[in-house]
């Protein structure tokens, strides 16, 4: 999909190709809702690794509409995992730290997941200054 959204003759910027990425996730319809949540996911990390973490978050809670009903829980844990550590970069620690506990309560959870999440929760601890990890 990024090698589809670069393909273009001119040369293009990393947002610029991130943005067309997003936007080919969206149109494709035969793609079902936790395909494209997971790859507006894997876009999201490409937008905070390239210094915006507020479009990561913003892509995050698109992807986490997306799966809101569904029953991929493993998919939809990793994303509010990953969509809190974007949110408490922005400052919104106390939702954040809320997001990864709910999730870690969960005790269906997997180790991946679970690695996942408790990672997200040391970031945030760090964030807030909390060596203890709270």
């Amino acid at each position: 999909m990024i090698s589809e959204a670069a393909s273009y003759k001119k040369p293009v910027t990393v947002s610029e190709m991130l943005a067309r990425s997003e936007k080919l996730a969206l149109a494709r319809p035969d793609d079902s809702d936790e395909d494209r949540a997971a790859i507006l996911g894997t876009i999201a990390e490409l937008s905070d690794a390239s210094g915006d973490s507020g479009k990561s978050a913003e892509l995050l809670e698109r992807a986490l509409a997306l799966v809101s009903h569904s029953r991929d829980s493993e998919l939809r844990t990793r994303l509010t995992c990953h969509h809190a550590e974007r949110i408490a970069e922005l400052g919104q620690l106390d939702a954040a730290t809320r997001a990864v506990t709910h999730e870690l309560d969960n005790s269906r959870l997997d180790h991946w997941n679970r690695s996942e999440c408790l990672n997200a929760r040391s970031l945030i601890a760090e964030r807030a200054g909390d060596a203890q990890g709270g």
